[in-house]
């Protein structure tokens, strides 16, 4: 689907559709126009956004084959913090059971069913936080910014060297971001490690401070990083170190919980595509959970009730200082996310709004404030005992 194609960033171009067809003048073109997953509404506000780029296949047709489930809502919210509690609390209600039978008519979901969708990693910060208070277990799937912390590189340097002992990169990785030893000094004792290990250990204790803590945690959990869970291991060096209270090393425990196996763990946060990384929000993994993740990441799923959140100016089309704004692509990616959705959907947009909101059509939206509550929340949960 060359209206899918939001790689340009990494070298994927939609202009290969037509290249192929003036490449093979005979190439025969049959076009998919039946769509399965969303309702007529969604369909209806997603095809005039697309249809503003240009098509070498002529008009976009797109026939929705599920029965019309409501109008897509576009909410204005005041601010990024207001947009984020509004989707905190919006969810609560939706999971709430007769509150939101009694607003939509509907059944009430699962956290399972919903997915909050953004245009970067950045825009997430508010939304976990609003998530947490108001105890809604989430996913967050995605390459994020805690990954490149210097206590989470060195953490991951760290156990790759307990697998592979072999790996001299590694252990002055860890040396340095983990056990603050200096680059020269790391490097002086990634050689002995290579040259007389039983040598380099001796030496290291005998030295005390930083090589002595390096041995220390080396002999702990060398004979178990094959054996424990990644969780355990995470948690028991971080403890042993005193950055359990770090936020970027809690969200490497998070994204831990999905995994048996170190090695498993570390291959994935190593090679994993953007999808392919995903971290609890909670110190324990729920499979019915609301996920978060970019327009990116989002591409080829589909949930039962969408939040795109941040369509507001600077944030979708996302402008960026020094780099030109690629309209096409940032308009394929926002319908992306809009096709995500298979019956309902939010779109939460700020005082200005994006120029793309200005595409959808207006019979097919009800628009209000994200501020509002159409039913009360913040009932308490009646005990049974």
């Amino acid at each position: 689907d060359p209206d899918q194609s939001i790689y340009g960033f990494r070298g994927s171009d939609a202009r290969c559709f037509s290249r192929l067809t003036e490449d093979r003048p005979d190439t025969r073109l049959i076009r998919l126009c039946r769509n399965y997953r969303s309702s007529p509404e969604i369909i209806g506000c997603a095809l005039p956004v697309i249809a503003r780029n240009a098509s070498g296949a002529g008009e976009r047709k797109l026939e929705a084959q599920r029965p019309p489930a409501g109008r897509v809502r576009l909410l204005t919210a005041a601010d990024e913090f207001a947009e984020a509690l509004f989707a905190a609390k919006e969810i609560g209600r939706m999971v709430g059971g007769m509150d939101m039978l009694e607003a939509t008519g509907r059944g009430s979901r699962s956290f399972s069913d919903i997915a909050l969708l953004y245009r970067t990693h950045k825009q997430a910060e508010l939304l976990e936080k609003c998530l947490a208070i108001e105890g809604i277990p989430y996913i967050v799937t995605g390459r994020d910014d805690f990954l490149l912390d210097p206590a989470v590189e060195g953490m991951r340097a760290f156990f790759g060297w307990l697998l592979q002992p072999e790996d001299r990169y590694g252990l002055a990785q860890a040396l340095v971001n983990l056990f603050d030893i200096k680059r020269p000094q790391a490097e002086d004792w990634c050689g002995s490690w290579r040259t007389d290990r039983e040598k380099a250990v001796e030496t290291a204790k005998a030295a005390g401070g930083p090589p002595a803590r390096w041995i220390e945690m080396a002999e702990r959990y060398g004979p178990l990083v094959r054996k424990d869970k990644p969780r355990k291991l995470l948690d028991g060096l971080a403890a042993g170190l005193g950055l359990d209270k770090n936020p970027a090393v809690e969200k490497l425990v998070g994204a831990s919980l999905f995994y048996d196996r170190m090695e498993a763990f570390l291959q994935n946060l190593t090679l994993g595509g953007e999808a392919d990384v995903s971290r609890s929000g909670g110190k324990t993994y729920s499979a019915d959970a609301v996920t978060l993740m970019t327009l990116h990441g989002a591409k080829g799923l589909e949930f039962p009730a969408v939040f795109l959140c941040g369509l507001r100016r600077g944030a979708l089309p996302l402008e960026t200082p020094g780099r030109p704004v690629d309209l096409e692509e940032e308009r394929r990616l926002f319908y992306v996310g809009l096709t995500r959705a298979k019956e309902e959907l939010v779109l939460l947009a700020g005082r200005e709004p994006s120029a793309f909101a200005a595409d959808l059509p207006e019979a097919l939206l009800e628009r209000g404030r994200a501020a509002e509550q159409k039913q009360p929340y913040g009932g308490k949960q009646l005990s049974l005992f």
